[in-house]
């Protein structure tokens, strides 16, 4: 159904931020790239034209935390989950403002440790030798073995001085600094960076992740001082199937959810990187200490039909059990993509519809709905000899069929 009560202004600013290509920026969106995120602009539309200060957002698959950094800035209440202590990580870190105490010891510690700690020898052999697992170097010529040695080595070395940091929430910090350092000399890298550049991320961004914290924090003061104070933030790890109930959250009181979920039949690495452009690892959960997901094949990969069967069920069961906790006006807005259209959006479709939801389009030409157009990004990219396609994204808003759209939005 087309809604008449969405005003023409909110439309034309809600196609407008669902289009935005600017790189991303501001706030704490840089701490860490997590895939397939949305624009922080986009965030940032959908909560202002849907929500009102004090009310509360939920994001059922968290990911990367833009929906989370958006919410608190203009002072909503955020719950987020996520099944990947990754994202669990960095959702948190880019959502914490620490005390100037705190950031003087950060800048302090990394300097010393990047100074005059870390080194092309490692010092614990068996760590060293450990972190083997984590990359599969077969083939690679001499020169690169060498290169990932020499970074293996500092990574291992700086992740043993986190270790022995107290404060959870600086060390929640400093691990999102490896990460983001270690990611972009590792990650979808042909050839992969050096341990001179490992070291120069690691000043850099943390004086970049420092400063943005700083201005993040004025942005909310200025904030607080026109809306009040009401941001409030919970960022859960699990399936949002397994909570009995999601932490002092009350029922009928989620006014948005805004997400954007696992991509049914499409690969994303969200749990991986790949070490050379295309040798999957697992190096991040060593970085945090933790392990990975268990990820299933309809989640993260949907190659088999009788995996798109158990995704469909599974979003059918996610929305079912959110319904108890929205309001009777809440919106319900998705950025998706899809690899068959025709077929696996109208699955997706009929999935919604037995949560009880209801689509609302916003255009009145074509399907009524927006799509996008997402360029490819990853090393395939720079390095194939074909005219790789790129996927297309789509804007879905709904409701819960018995709730009632108001005119207060």
């Amino acid at each position: 159904m087309f809604n008449e009560l969405i005003k023409k202004k909110e439309i034309t600013e809600i196609i407008k931020s669902t289009k935005d290509k600017s790189l991303i920026s501001g706030k704490s969106h840089t701490f860490y790239r997590y895939p397939a995120a949305f624009s922080p602009v986009f965030a940032e539309t959908i909560i202002n034209n849907f929500t009102k200060p004090g009310e509360i957002v939920l994001d059922p698959f968290v990911g990367g935390g833009t929906a989370a950094v958006e919410a608190i800035a203009l002072q909503r209440k955020f719950y987020g989950v996520d099944v990947n202590p990754l994202s669990v990580l960095v959702s948190k870190v880019k959502t914490t403002i620490l005390p100037h105490s705190k950031k003087i010891f950060i800048k302090k510690f990394n300097e010393k440790i990047v100074n005059g700690k870390i080194n092309f020898k490692s010092k614990r052999k068996k760590q060293h030798q450990y972190l083997n697992h984590y990359f599969n170097v077969k083939n690679f010529s001499q020169d690169e073995i060498r290169k990932i040695n020499q970074i293996k080595a500092g990574i291992e070395q700086y992740h043993f001085a986190i270790s022995k940091v107290k404060d959870v929430k600086v060390r929640n910090f400093l691990t999102c600094l490896l990460l983001k350092s270690a990611k972009n000399i590792l990650d979808n890298t042909r050839p992969c960076g050096t341990f001179k550049k490992f070291k120069i991320d690691l000043l850099s961004n943390c004086k970049k992740m420092l400063r943005d914290m700083i201005d993040f924090e004025k942005e909310l003061e200025i904030n607080k001082s026109i809306y009040g104070s009401h941001n409030k933030i919970k960022i859960i790890k699990s399936d949002i199937l397994k909570l009995n109930k999601i932490n002092s959250l009350k029922k009928g009181k989620v006014k948005l959810i805004l997400t954007s979920p696992p991509y049914p039949g499409i690969h994303i690495s969200y749990n991986k990187w790949q070490l050379h452009g295309r040798r999957d690892t697992k190096l991040p959960y060593w970085i945090m200490n933790s392990r990975p997901p268990v990820l299933t094949k309809f989640t993260y990969r949907g190659e088999k039909s009788r995996g798109l069967v158990d995704y469909y069920r599974y979003m059918t069961k996610v929305y079912l059990k959110l319904k108890p906790y929205c309001a009777h006006n809440c919106y319900i807005v998705k950025l998706l993509s899809f690899r068959n259209k025709a077929k696996e959006f109208r699955l997706y479709r009929e999935a919604m519809a037995n949560a009880g939801l209801e689509e609302i389009k916003i255009l009145k030409n074509g399907d009524g709905r927006l799509w996008r157009t997402v360029p490819k990004r990853r090393w395939q990219v720079r390095y194939s000899k074909k005219k790789l396609k790129s996927n297309k994204e789509v804007l879905l808003l709904y409701r819960y069929k018995n709730g009632v759209i108001s005119d207060e939005i």
